[in-house]
């Protein structure tokens, strides 16, 4: 929101509840007359992904509602023009693809989470596993396999459901479509405070990451600032 604020906020459908503590925000944020920020929140599960098709007849299998950050703030969650900034895992490399990222070609801010399931789960990416031997000398017999598979493909680096590995594979492809498209490139910024404004890397909500131009070592919930 910018200049145009107070039109955005009076499409609310809960005002009284969502704008209560943000009333004195929004007259001297309009009073700045500065252009809107584009942004989107891109999460997996969200809405329909690549890999449902592994869950018949369940939707958002994906979805970890609770990271979903937006959706606690009611000025966002409850507004339809902020609404359309809500997104799944999938939809940012559509918009890459398609030139369709919010404020394409002005600048942004994009937040990419991964799930419990990565977006490859249905054509077989699962946990590699290193040691086929360990805990059990005998070896893992199949059905430990599929329970592995399916408590460990997760993609966004979190403890319990998901695999390091794949997580990583994630970000690489996230930094390689950032990459990959030259306006796109030229106008990566990092949002993180421990690094320079102007440095061309992408950052992380758990910690700064590496140079945009390698893989974010144990970071899944990359933000991509483009100003």
């Amino acid at each position: 929101m910018g200049a145009n604020i107070a039109t955005i906020t009076s499409q609310d459908y809960n005002p009284n509840g969502d704008l209560a503590d943000i009333q004195n925000d929004i007259p001297y944020i309009s009073s700045l007359k500065t252009p809107q920020v584009a942004w989107k929140w891109y999460q997996n599960g969200y809405d329909a992904e690549p890999s449902d098709s592994a869950f018949p007849g369940v939707q958002h299998e994906n979805f970890v509602s609770h990271h979903e950050g937006p959706q606690y703030f009611g000025y966002l969650a409850n507004n339809p023009a902020e609404r359309a900034s809500f997104g799944g895992e999938n939809d940012f490399f559509n918009d890459m693809t398609n030139g369709t990222l919010p404020g394409n070609g002005v600048g942004g801010i994009y937040y990419i989470r991964g799930g419990y399931y990565n977006l490859n789960y249905a054509n077989g990416v699962t946990p590699p596993i290193q040691n086929n031997n360990y805990p059990n000398s005998a070896g893992f017999q199949s059905s430990d396999i599929t329970a592995i598979n399916a408590s460990k493909s997760g993609d966004d680096d979190h403890p319990s459901y998901s695999d390091r590995q794949i997580s990583e594979s994630m970000n690489a492809r996230i930094i390689n479509a950032i990459a990959s498209n030259p306006q796109i490139w030229s106008r990566a910024r990092s949002s993180s405070p421990t690094t320079s404004p102007t440095a061309s890397t992408t950052t992380c909500r758990r910690g700064s990451c590496p140079t945009v131009r390698t893989a974010c070592r144990s970071r899944a919930a990359c933000a991509c600032r483009c100003s």
